[in-house]
Parts: C-alpha cells; sequence; structure tokens
C-alpha cells in the first residue's frame, strides 16, 4: 500500500487563520484540587468531569466533580498504591475504566468510586473503547496492545510490534495504533500491519492523537496533524504544528499543540483557528502544552501541562453541539513506573535536570525519528543534561532501573 505526502506546507500556514473568528473565553475549573496537582487525563459525561493526576507518589491520583457548581473531591481508591492512572478514561457496557500502573480499574457510579475490574495485568499506558471492546498497550517495558471483548477480564494480543502503544482509534475496519515510534494499522485484526513510510512524517514520530471525523481519520505528532481519507493510503499534513492532544466534538476537530494553544477547525482540517483566549501565558507569546482535551454537556474541557488547574469553555461558545456520548480525549505519557520522575524545564533551551532517578537507572534520550542523543547511567537522584547541541524538537526520555521499572517522559528543545 503506497502512502503519498503531498501537502504543500506554505498553502497551510496561509491557511491556519483563515476560519471566521470564534468566539471564546477559556476560565479555570479548579477548585479543590491541590497546587501541587499536575492534570493530565480528563474524561467528561453529563455535567461530570473527572481528572487525573500526571504525579507518581501523590496520595490522589483521580478526582471528581460532579458538576461546575461543585468543587473536585479525591476518589478515595490510590489505585496500588504509589501508581497512577496512565491510560484514558473510556466507557464500556455502561461502566468507566482506567488503565493504571496497578492494572485496569473500574467505576459504575460515573467516577466516584472505583475498583479493580480484573487481576493484575502489570501497566496499562493507553485504553481505547469501540463497540464495547476495549483495546490496550499493557505490560513493562515496551509493552503490548492487546483487546478484551469481556471488559478487561481476558486480554488478546493483537500482533502489533514491540513499541508502547499511546493512542488507538478505528474507522472503516480498519485499526490505528499510535506509539512511541510512529503509527501503524491493520484491516485484518491484527494478521499484517502496515507503516506509513517515512514520507508520510507519521513512520517515527511519537503519536500524540488518533481521531475520526466524517469518515477521515486524523494522527496527531510533533510535526503536525496528518489526514487519510482512504484508509491509510496517503496521508496530507493539514496543521504544521507540534501536537500533544487531538480530538473530534461534535463536527470539528480540536487539537492541543506544544506551546500555540489549542486550535479549532470545523472543516475537516482544511481551515483552523487559534482558541486561546483566557488560556494563560507562559512567555512572551507561548502557551503550555495541551495534555488533553475532552467535553461534557456544557464544557470543552482542556488540561495544561505545568498548569494545575484545568480550563473550560463552553460548547456554545465554540459552535458546538454535541450528540453523541463524549468520546475519551487524553494522551498517556505512555510508561510511568519510577516514582514521580520529573524533567524541567519543560521546553527546555540549553540544558534540562531529571530529579527522582532511581540510582543506577539506565537514562536514554532519543529524537522523534528513534536517533539516540544521550545515553547513561544515573548515580544519583538528580542528573544534569546539557541539551544545547539537540535541534529544536520533540524528544523521549527513557529511564530503566535495576528491577526492570521503566519509565518514558516527553520533553521538548525550543529556541
Amino acid at each position: 500500500m503506497k502512502t503519498i505526502f503531498t501537502a504543500s506546507i506554505t498553502a497551510l500556514l496561509l491557511s491556519v487563520h483563515a476560519g471566521e473568528a470564534i468566539a471564546q473565553n477559556w476560565r479555570d475549573k479548579n477548585e479543590g484540587l491541590a497546587p501541587t496537582f499536575q492534570a493530565k487525563n480528563i474524561y467528561g459525561e453529563g455535567t461530570t468531569i473527572l481528572a487525573t493526576n500526571a504525579t507518581l507518589g501523590f496520595t490522589n491520583h483521580l478526582f471528581h466533580r460532579p458538576d461546575s457548581a461543585t468543587a473536585f473531591v479525591s476518589t478515595t481508591t490510590t489505585f496500588g498504591g504509589y501508581g497512577a492512572v496512565q491510560s484514558q478514561i473510556v466507557k464500556a457496557k455502561g461502566a468507566l475504566f482506567a488503565g493504571t500502573t496497578d492494572g485496569l480499574y473500574r467505576s459504575t457510579d460515573n467516577g466516584v468510586t472505583w475498583s479493580r475490574a480484573s487481576a493484575a495485568t502489570g501497566y496499562i499506558y493507553s485504553l481505547y473503547a469501540i463497540n464495547d471492546t476495549l483495546y490496550g498497550g499493557i505490560g513493562t517495558g515496551l509493552g503490548e496492545a492487546k483487546m478484551s471483548v469481556d471488559t478487561g477480564q481476558t486480554w488478546v494480543s493483537i500482533g502489533y510490534p514491540p513499541f508502547i502503544a499511546t493512542v488507538f482509534v478505528k474507522a472503516n475496519g480498519v485499526l490505528y495504533v499510535g506509539s512511541n515510534n510512529g503509527l501503524k494499522y491493520t484491516a485484518d485484526n491484527g494478521a499484517t500491519w502496515i507503516t506509513p513510510p517515512f514520507s508520510s512524517g507519521l513512520s517515527g514520530p511519537i503519536i500524540t492523537g488518533l481521531a475520526k471525523l466524517a469518515g477521515s481519520v486524523y494522527a496527531a505528532c510533533s510535526t503536525g496533524v496528518y489526514k487519510t481519507i482512504d484508509n491509510g493510503a496517503n496521508w496530507n499534513v493539514v496543521l504544521p504544528k507540534s501536537m500533544f492532544s487531538l480530538t473530534t466534538i461534535d463536527t470539528s476537530l480540536l487539537g492541543g499543540t506544544n506551546n500555540s494553544g489549542i486550535y479549532q477547525s470545523n472543516q475537516s482540517g482544511t481551515n483552523w483557528n487559534q482558541i486561546n483566549t483566557g488560556l494563560p501565558f507562559v512567555g512572551a507569546a507561548s502557551y503550555n502544552a495541551v495534555n488533553c482535551i475532552a467535553y461534557n454537556s456544557q464544557f470543552v474541557i482542556a488540561s495544561l501541562q505545568g498548569d494545575s488547574a484545568i480550563y473550560v469553555t463552553n460548547l456554545a461558545d465554540l459552535g458546538l453541539n454535541p450528540t453523541t456520548p463524549p468520546p475519551p480525549s487524553a494522551i498517556p505519557d505512555a510508561a510511568n513506573a519510577q516514582h514521580n520522575l520529573i524533567v524541567h524545564p519543560n521546553p527546555a533551551n540549553d540544558a534540562i535536570t531529571l530529579t527522582n532517578i532511581t540510582p543506577g537507572s539506565h537514562v536514554l534520550i532519543c529524537d522523534i525519528a528513534g536517533k539516540t542523543t544521550f545515553e547513561s547511567v544515573a548515580t544519583g537522584t538528580i542528573l544534569n543534561i546539557k541539551t544545547e547541541g539537540f535541534p529544536v524538537g520533540l524528544y523521549l526520555i527513557r529511564v530503566a532501573s535495576n528491577n526492570e521499572q521503566t519509565t518514558i517522559r516527553k520533553f521538548v528543545v525550543s529556541r
């Protein structure tokens, strides 16, 4: 199957702001969240908002907000002690499911309480649900893509190559799986997997989002949002921005970027509008990376990296009127096995610092093409790394401790 990269970057840059102006007013909805809370994944349904904590070792990992007038309240579930919720929160057979560092958990009361859904399966980095079938990136180290037709009681491998599966979407009978090593897809339930060639822009970078809309499929990564209208045969870039998240709401695409805020397209990716009014600046004209975007019956909901607040804007302000249940829309960090590994600053310029490393851990950094740019063994709990020679872009940090626990973090070099 031949894949061709056909879009014109110049034309796209001219079309990013070509749409009509959209009124929006983002405001924070973080009442009840601790100052140290780092929002990662979010889920909305009815008037409820669920938010998960990206910080390992934090006592409370998932917060529940039943309506806009009530503050967030922590669930009492500890998800296996220090373990945190890693995956998107998804719905299947009337229940919510969350993948954690301690396996699969389930809620039957819209996220208020959680219990283990099945026997421990190890780390679950990502989850996706369609027609009551669950797909997940499961295991330690590189993990394995699996599927379950019985809400997680049993899992079957779908033959995906040994990469960390970060996001899934299924459309027109084709299953697309994004990983820390690009995109692959299958039309025969995993018997064969197809990799877009390097020229497509999707064969090597970390895939941070997958979405479907009106028969087309969209993939997000560090070089932009790509679109296919022919089940993966050809891909065109429709938004040349470094992306951290992607979702569909009603008839719109919404994409969260690395440092340019949030974009919306009401024309299947043809034209895009920046919708950042009310989002906080972190520089002269820069925003925190948008970890995930979701929605409920009232709001579009977004969480920003490095910012403890959840931000919302009214659906009507963006011209949205969804009639279907909200799809899960959150981008996992892929794998987090050590306690509270922190990478700062992020974005970086000439150096980064890793803190809370397990001494003796093997540290590896690679770029979006998979090329190793740094490799070392940590002798203490803090490691300073010079990045002045790193080209601008998205990087993956892999930290493996002596007991085979593996942590993966993303960071960006921006100058």
